[in-house]
């Protein structure tokens, strides 16, 4: 008996996808390599519309996936936040790596950190 692989669906222009943050209309990748670009537009249903790269991105199935409590997510308060341009004292990183954001609330550092994991996750089984 063979099992065949579930057909993986590409994320094309128009797709919906979900990146750190929200969900979006993909529109292909941005002009500038590494940058991310988001053009608000009432159009597409009100939905906003990304340009990034595909590693940045996932069909927005992928939300569903989406695991708070996995062990990998780090979030760590600190006396006070390191400076200015920290948006909190709660610094969000995945296991032992570097700080990756600062944020008001450890449920956003949470939030966030859980949504970057189900992203990579999904493009590792893809």
């Amino acid at each position: 008996m063979t099992t065949e692989a579930t057909p993986v669906r590409p994320i094309e222009v128009g797709t919906i996808v979900m990146d750190r943050h929200s969900t979006f209309v993909y529109g292909g990748p941005p002009e500038h390599e590494g940058f991310v670009r988001i053009k608000f537009d009432l159009r597409n249903g009100g939905m906003n519309t990304i340009n990034a790269d595909l590693d940045q991105v996932a069909p927005v199935e992928v939300e569903a996936n989406v695991n708070l409590k996995d062990p990998r997510i780090r979030v760590v308060k600190h006396e006070r936040k390191p400076g200015y341009w920290a948006s909190g004292p709660w610094a969000a990183s995945i296991e032992d790596g570097p700080v990756i954001s600062w944020h008001k609330t450890k449920k956003s550092g949470v939030e966030e950190i859980a949504r970057r994991l189900a992203i990579r996750d999904w493009h590792a089984g893809n």
